[in-house]
């Protein structure tokens, strides 16, 4: 259930964060739902899975994506 839940949101809002306490399982969640989206093609650009284990802001976000 949770996973459908991010899937709308990413597809509505494409940047979407999940948030909580460690070992919930949010890791693996957005590993599934990046490689659904990928397997359907739902982003011409592509889907990627970024990790923060710190805020970082924007710049420091770019940067990894980079």
């Amino acid at each position: 259930m949770e996973a459908q839940q991010v899937i709308k949101a990413v597809l509505h809002n494409r940047l979407t964060t999940i948030v909580g306490v460690p070992g919930i399982g949010k890791s693996t969640t957005a590993d599934f739902i990046k490689q659904y989206l990928q397997a359907r093609n739902r982003f011409e650009d592509g889907v990627e899975l970024v990790t923060l284990t710190e805020p970082c802001g924007v710049s420091g976000l770019i940067s990894m994506m980079h």
